[in-house]
């Protein structure tokens, strides 16, 4: 047997397993990694490690495995991902109680309860916060601080918006896992990969998740996840409007998955799908918050890079977690911090590009044998590696999402790739 095909057949007799390696290869170095390696070597072998998974991901989807789609799948299969949350609870309680005033560590949460009250008494939300220690201008897309309107109705702590959201969001994982994917041995454990990722994140990610919102971020990409996953352009359409709207991270993706919808369904549908899109930007953000003042988005882009200069100027905490390659750029870049800063910040937009160039390159030569959907998952997942990797600052929760992304992957390398639609 040659060489190649015998690596090929091996690869995909154990890629499922060398996925969850990998993942679990990534859980370990975004937490405890920099207490072996330090904050030079461990952002090394944490994007090695997402590379890697990637790797997998597409030799996945160009060699698919052998196995037809479970068509019998349980009604109830929603509720084992509903149950995973679920028993989780117990342990945001006790987070949330070992950190029963985050504001006075973080000023995330602060200024997201801020904004929405505003919101609520009809005030402009945009707009400078007095705190204690700070007066930032608040940074934070819509969706992000109007999730509070769930804890608002429940009379319960804000920091439940987050698990509370992945209820629906992990049901839906579930149920889609177990409609395309038919190797019962690893249903279960495939189904609980999110709720393995949270379960982590408490215990190793030393109070992340009591300081910040980021579980509502990883609920909406994995909305979005999902929709690619199932080629649902429906659900896709509605995760790129909750992810752009809860982060502008997104805009870098999106140019890429315009272009891959209009090579698949025409001008059309997809100046349809744009203008969806567009409405809710208008109808969520630039009418009811940019209108009454243009320069929010600036504001909000200066106020980070201003974020950004104050950790570099200083003794880095950010640094020091080693999950991004921060503490590379500032070794080799001697100049005034004010020009680091804004140097790094030009190399991660360039970066993007790059990347979207890439992505059209490398889905032209390979259109004829994976489906638009799978490409864009992917794609999505090295844009937001990359980004938030080669970011001037990367805050650990940030992680939660590329690391939810992970288990995505992992389940959709054990199913294999979508039947590719034409267009």
């Amino acid at each position: 047997m040659p060489f190649a095909k015998y690596k090929t057949q091996y690869l995909s007799k154990y890629r499922t397993g060398l996925a969850l390696l990998v993942l679990f290869m990534q859980l370990f170095f975004t937490f405890k990694g920099v207490t072996y390696w330090g904050m030079y070597y461990n952002p090394l072998f944490l994007f090695i490690s997402f590379i890697l998974l990637l790797a997998l991901y597409f030799n996945t989807m160009l060699n698919p495995p052998i196995h037809k789609t479970n068509k019998k799948i349980s009604k109830y299969a929603w509720l084992m991902g509903i149950l995973s949350i679920v028993a989780l609870f117990p342990s945001f309680r006790a987070l949330f109680r070992q950190f029963p005033d985050p504001g006075q560590i973080s000023d995330v949460l602060p200024q997201l309860q801020i904004m929405f009250q505003r919101f609520l008494r009809g005030q402009m939300p945009y707009q400078q916060i007095i705190l204690p220690y700070s007066r930032p201008f608040p940074v934070y897309m819509p969706l992000h601080w109007f999730s509070l309107i769930i804890p608002y109705v429940l009379h319960c702590n804000i920091r439940w918006a987050g698990p509370i959201l992945l209820l629906p969001t992990i049901a839906l994982y579930t149920h889609v896992i177990f409609k395309h994917c038919n190797r019962s041995s690893l249903l279960v454990l495939i189904s609980l990969l999110p709720a393995c990722v949270l379960l982590t994140s408490i215990y190793w990610g030393q109070g992340d998740l009591a300081l910040s919102l980021e579980t509502v971020i990883a609920a909406y990409y994995l909305v979005l996840a999902v929709g690619l996953y199932s080629q649902n352009d429906y659900l896709t359409i509605f995760g790129i409007v909750l992810c752009l709207l809860s982060r502008y991270t997104l805009l870098f993706w999106l140019p890429l998955f315009t272009v891959l919808l209009f090579y698949q369904k025409g001008l059309t549908k997809t100046l349809q799908y744009c203008c969806v899109i567009l409405a809710a930007i208008f109808l969520l953000y630039i009418i009811p918050f940019m209108s009454r003042d243009p320069a929010i988005f600036t504001k909000s882009l200066i106020y980070h890079n201003g974020a950004a200069l104050w950790e570099w100027g200083g003794n880095p905490w950010s640094f020091k977690l080693g999950d991004y390659f921060g503490p590379w750029f500032r070794a080799v870049l001697h100049d005034s911090t004010q020009y680091n800063v804004n140097v790094v910040r030009g190399f991660q937009i360039f970066l993007m590009f790059l990347l979207f160039i890439a992505g059209l390159y490398i889905y032209n030569k390979v259109r004829s044998k994976i489906s638009i959907y799978d490409f864009a998952l992917g794609m999505l997942y090295l844009f937001i590696v990359s980004f938030y990797m080669f970011s001037p600052l990367t805050y650990r929760y940030y992680m939660l999402v590329p690391l939810s992304l992970s288990a995505v992957l992992c389940a959709k390398i054990s199913s294999g790739p979508a039947t590719i639609k034409m267009g």
